[in-house]
């Protein structure tokens, strides 16, 4: 090296002069970029050090390109002020959470017979609180179940729901039919509609009968829209009738209807239009009808379904 470089200089002597110049451009690294990342200053210095001292000359030249391209850079996300969490501490006072029912589905309890009674009831409890279809046919599937408690405590739950539907639609009859004015009858109308068909969406009668029902919260669906037009909710729950019932295409002008008169958050009622559309194989207008509204991508259980329409980019971070 001595004989290269530096002629007539010792090897000692050219390497304390290199480590000289090393010190200076890490200096003149670290005042350029000091006030970019002030709590990285010497560590700053130090890379640029020990990089020069590993990278002879080219070292220096990479330090000027690093000090220019440091400087212009610019980052999405800069985060001024981070506070350090303790994780130990953290840890004992965040509460330990134990799932009650163990790992998987919560039909799975119902299909092993090393299940207690007991564990299978408190699952029941703990559906029949927040009752929805889902819940309700979770509910029906353990009617067949072996314990005697358990068909007992399942048994009872679907007749509750029944007898408190029933008694309301009793209650809403007596007002409809004593109403004295034409906006009571139609508010009654509004109610009779949503419970009757409460017991079409909950499956609570045989096929002839659930058809019936049907056909009587249609009835007070039109007889309250002719009081009140205006009324998005029922030419929402016409719609479903109308689907329910197989006429896609009065079941997509209702719903239609529906996304003109409320003019935000439609994010709801699009699902049915695509569910319509999807029914008549018209694939396109399903596609362009997910495009229309961000809004879906809200919504857990159609994140997905849009994502694999295409409709939607994966956001990107």
């Amino acid at each position: 090296m001595s004989e290269v470089v530096w002629p007539g200089i010792g090897f000692l002597e050219a390497y304390v002069s290199y480590f000289f110049v090393s010190m200076v451009a890490a200096f003149v690294a670290w005042i350029f970029l000091r006030h970019r990342y002030p709590k990285e200053a010497l560590r700053v210095y130090l890379f640029f050090l020990l990089f020069n001292q590993a990278m002879p000359i080219v070292g220096v030249v990479f330090t000027v390109w690093t000090v220019w391209f440091l400087l212009h850079v610019k980052y999405h996300n800069e985060i001024h002020v981070a506070e350090v969490i303790n994780i130990e501490e953290f840890s004992l006072s965040f509460p330990q959470v134990r799932r009650m029912f163990g790992e998987g589905a919560m039909l799975m309890l119902f299909k092993e017979n090393s299940v207690s009674s007991r564990m299978k009831i408190r699952a029941l409890a703990s559906l029949a609180n927040e009752l929805s279809r889902k819940h309700l046919e979770i509910i029906k599937l353990a009617l067949a179940d072996r314990d005697d408690e358990v068909r007992l405590f399942c048994f009872s739950v679907v007749d509750k729901l029944e007898k408190r539907i029933n008694e309301q639609i009793a209650v809403e009859l007596k007002r409809f039919e004593g109403g004295q004015t034409q906006r009571e009858r139609a508010e009654a109308a509004s109610h009779l509609a949503d419970l009757y068909w409460d017991l079409v969406y909950f499956a609570l009668s045989d096929e002839v009968l659930e058809k019936f029902m049907a056909e009587e919260s249609k009835k007070f669906i039109l007889y309250s829209l002719k009081y009140d037009f205006a009324n998005v909710q029922m030419h929402i729950l016409l719609g479903k009738v109308f689907l329910y019932e197989g006429d896609y295409e009065k079941a997509a002008q209702e719903f239609v209807l529906a996304i003109e008169l409320k003019e935000n958050d439609n994010a709801f009622i699009t699902p049915y239009l695509a569910e319509i559309y999807y029914n008549r194989r018209n694939f396109i207008s399903v596609k362009s009808l997910l495009a229309k509204d961000p809004k879906i991508m809200l919504n857990p259980k159609l994140y997905y379904i849009s994502l694999m329409w295409g409709s939607h980019e994966i956001p990107t971070q």
